[in-house]
């Protein structure tokens, strides 16, 4: 027997916090820049078949969102819960 659906105790209320940002010019740029290296390093536009297109694509995304992660963890106080390490954090960026 499936249970009748109940009242929500609070209302759904969406914060916006998980909507996608857009990048910031500075780093729109930084991204082209790097798109704009790989495909060199392809060949150049004009000899990159549009699998490899879309792995450049993918190789940019990946790299700006682990260094948005990293950027933002550096910031963090203590990244690591005390209560659950023994060791600290390492602070570097090569460590993450």
């Amino acid at each position: 027997m499936i249970p009748a659906p109940t009242q929500r105790k609070r209302p759904y209320l969406a914060s916006g916090m998980h909507r996608r940002q857009p990048p910031s010019p500075e780093v729109e740029r930084a991204m082209a820049e790097y798109r704009a290296e790989l495909e060199a390093h392809r060949g150049g536009k004009d000899s990159i078949t549009a699998p490899v297109r879309a792995k450049i694509e993918i190789a940019v995304a990946v790299r700006f969102r682990r260094m948005a992660v990293e950027n933002y963890v550096l910031t963090l106080p203590c990244p690591v819960d005390k209560r659950h390490s023994a060791r600290p954090a390492c602070p570097q960026r090569p460590c993450i």
